[in-house]
Order: structure tokens, then sequence, then C-alpha cells
């Protein structure tokens, strides 16, 4: 594959997770297992957001790409909240990605992203990643729009704290999505550790 696609495939047997490729160009993505089992990571355009289960060749995820699944059913009702303490991201990249997001959504069918299980949307802009995971491999589609987003970064904030790496749980167990965002670096393992952090608040 030549580079300048950004399309990347990794064998991952044993991954958790989606880990993120070096030197993103600020963007939207899509990141999820093929049906030979290897990680993909590709731009999302409108027609693989609005179709992503007809435009993709969308495998299970291997299973240890599923405990994130396994956290989530675990956890009782209303800890919802996953924050990064003292990962403070640049206030400007995480504006951008999360807007970028939200128009990304706006621009989908009925204003909704759609996300099968086991798949992820994400944007990258510098130092910001902003994503929605479906960490439940073997569940369900779910979808959310702007208002889903902006309420669920609403509450990381009210939890987390200005500009602090989170995530939301924008459901009800055992279905729903995590949606957050971190500081990017290459490698990051997003989905797996969307529901990583002991800590509830800062």
């Amino acid at each position: 594959m030549r580079p300048t696609t950004f399309l990347l495939a990794v064998l991952a047997p044993l991954v958790s997770g989606f880990h993120l490729p070096a030197n993103l160009p600020d963007g939207i993505y899509v990141a999820y297992y093929n049906s030979a089992g290897d990680e993909v990571h590709q731009p999302a355009t409108l027609e693989i957001m609005n179709n992503p289960e007809t435009y993709l060749d969308i495998g299970a995820p291997p299973a240890a790409a599923t405990a994130a699944a396994v956290r989530s059913l675990r956890r009782a009702d209303p800890w919802r909240y996953v924050c990064g303490c003292g990962f403070n991201m640049n206030h400007g990249d995480c504006d951008y990605a999360v807007e970028e997001l939200k128009k990304q959504c706006d621009r989908a069918d009925g204003g909704v992203a759609f996300v099968p299980p086991g798949l992820a949307w994400y944007s990258i802009h510098g130092g910001v990643v902003a994503f929605i995971c479906n960490p439940h491999g073997g569940g369900t589609v779910q979808g959310i729009g702007r208002s889903g987003l902006t309420a669920s970064y609403q509450h990381i904030t009210d939890q987390c704290g200005w500009y602090v790496a989170g995530t939301y749980w924008y459901g009800v167990d055992p279905v729903g999505l995590d949606v957050g965002y971190m500081i990017y670096y290459s490698g990051l393992d997003f989905c797996a550790h969307a529901e990583g952090s002991s800590r509830t608040s800062c």
C-alpha cells in the first residue's frame, strides 16, 4: 500500500482495541478489523459513514478486542465517566477535533453516525484524538449525532475538568458507545484505554 493512502493494516490477533498510526494528518478516520482479522485505519468518507457495513470489509474483532465490553458490563449505573486526570489537552486542538467529529455527523444521513460493534470513528487534530467507539463485539449498531456528542463532551468537562482527557458512556448497559478524547500519540490504544482509568472525577 502507498503511504499517501493513510491506510494501515496491521496483523493484530492479540490487540485490544485500535492502535493509532504515527503522523496521521488532521482528519476523520474509521478503525475496524477486517475479515482477515487485520486492524485497519482509513479516512472516513461520507459514503463509509452512512453505510459502513456496505463499504467496509468488517470482520469480528479478536477476542482481546472485546475486553472493554466485558469491563462495561461489570459496572453499575451511574458509573458513566472515566477521567484521565493530569492529562491536559491543547485547547485549540481539542475544540477543533471535537467540532470536526460533530460536523461529520451533521453531514451523515439524518445527522447520525452509525457505529457497528467493534468499530470506531475518530477525529485527529494536532495533538488530540476525539473518538466514538462501539466496544461490544457481537453487539448491535449504535447511532449518535451532534446533540449526543455535545452532551457527552459536556458531561466529561463537568466530571473531569476543562480539556482533561476523559470518556463518557453514551447509552444504557449492556449497549452503548464510548465517547471521549485523549492526547494523540503513535500507538495509542484509544478504545481500550477509553475505560482504563479508575478515576470518575478529577
